[in-house]
């Protein structure tokens, strides 16, 4: 199996790039997945279904289905409630926020802060609410 590349690396070689086709190369020959697909791979791999998910995130069942096929991508909190209700670990979270088009959890930001340790702690999307919430910070879940 090939070694994955590193962001440093690959940023090296763009800057090193003679042409835009050199720089996106790597782009081409390695497909990024679409957030749905990997939605699904998280789900599979935790056997979670879409009922749970819609029921802990409290996202509405039809745009959890168009998220679900690909049609719309959730914005950074729904992508945040997502990610807690299955425990995801930061960096998996990190990845479905980059597919989503979001920002990443920043540690020097107050509220990604929380939730970056209760994501470390594998607590569930009600504990990262309650500790949001307690913090004053936007709670994921309303």
């Amino acid at each position: 199996m090939k070694k994955p590349i590193t962001t440093s690396r690959l940023l090296m070689q763009i800057k090193r790039s003679g042409t835009f086709r050199e720089a996106i190369a790597w782009h081409d020959e390695n497909d990024t997945p679409a957030f749905h697909q990997e939605l699904y791979a998280h789900m599979n791999q935790r056997e979670v279904d879409a009922a749970d998910l819609i029921r802990e995130t409290r996202i509405d069942r039809s745009y959890f289905y168009h998220i679900l096929s690909g049609k719309k991508l959730p914005r950074r909190n729904m992508t945040l409630r997502i990610c807690a209700a299955l425990r995801l670990s930061v960096r998996e979270t990190n990845h479905m926020l980059q597919l989503s088009g979001s920002s990443c959890l920043y540690a020097k930001n107050r509220r990604d802060a929380v939730v970056i340790f209760g994501l470390e702690k594998k607590l569930g999307i009600g504990e990262i609410n309650n500790m949001l919430i307690e913090a004053e910070e936007d709670p994921l879940l309303i």
